[in-house]
């Protein structure tokens, strides 16, 4: 399992490929590109509580992943979350298309192997240098 790593700048949102969003507040300093879940005080990036989702899990952070950060935000202010069928450009990575991409246990980071057996992906990489979100939480 390798984390990518995600660089403040070196994410490129495409606003013209974002047809869900979802705007809250942050509750934590996030790095634009980053996964993230709604808690009950705003939105965050700990991987404890994001996609843990295997087929029957119903347990509490049993999925949810809620999107990916838009740009750089600071704890308290308003945070973007590009949701499915979003495309984010992730410059200077080198994706092969048709992969499937997932939660790190890194909190911020997204990773090309799943953390648990069954786990469900996130993003799939739909060229070079972009990936596209495939999955949302389902209710718990």
């Amino acid at each position: 399992m390798a984390d990518l790593t995600v660089i403040a700048g070196d994410t490129r949102l495409s606003t013209a490929h974002a047809p869900f969003r979802l705007t809250l507040t942050a509750g934590e300093d996030i790095v634009a590109g980053s996964p993230c879940y709604q808690g009950d005080t705003g939105v965050y990036t700990d991987a404890a509580c994001l996609c843990l989702s295997v087929e029957g899990d119903t347990g509490v952070g049993a999925s949810q992943f809620d999107g990916v950060a838009v740009l750089d935000t600071a704890a308290g202010e308003t945070v973007t979350l590009f949701q499915i069928g979003s495309v984010i450009r992730y410059e200077g990575q080198s994706f092969t298309i048709g992969d499937f991409y997932y939660c790190s246990d890194t909190s911020g980071l997204i990773s090309d192997a799943a953390l648990v057996t069954g786990e469900k992906p996130i993003l799939k990489a739909i060229s070079a240098d972009e990936l596209m979100v495939v999955r949302m939480a389902r209710p718990v």
